[in-house]
């Protein structure tokens, strides 16, 4: 279960490329057992650092179009 977290964290960094995320998180939810502490300790620390990664991901990714919705679109050239 470590390397499969480390696994994620890694994907975590790439904002352009959540297929990849998402399959290890559909992947770690199927090995986690959830009366096992350790395993929930680590879930928890996990989602913990994702959501300000994935965040940071979502202004990579999207505030671009966000941002040329509330100026409006122009063509320039």
């Amino acid at each position: 279960m470590k390397d499969l977290i480390k696994e994620i964290e890694r994907l975590s960094l790439d904002p352009f490329h959540a297929e990849g995320l998402l399959r290890k998180l559909e992947e770690l939810s199927q090995h986690v057992d959830m009366e096992n502490r350790e395993h929930l300790i680590m879930l928890y620390e996990l989602i913990q650092g994702l959501k300000p990664r994935l965040e940071e991901n979502y202004s990579i990714c999207f505030g671009w179009m966000e941002e040329a919705f509330r100026k409006g679109f122009s063509k320039q050239v």
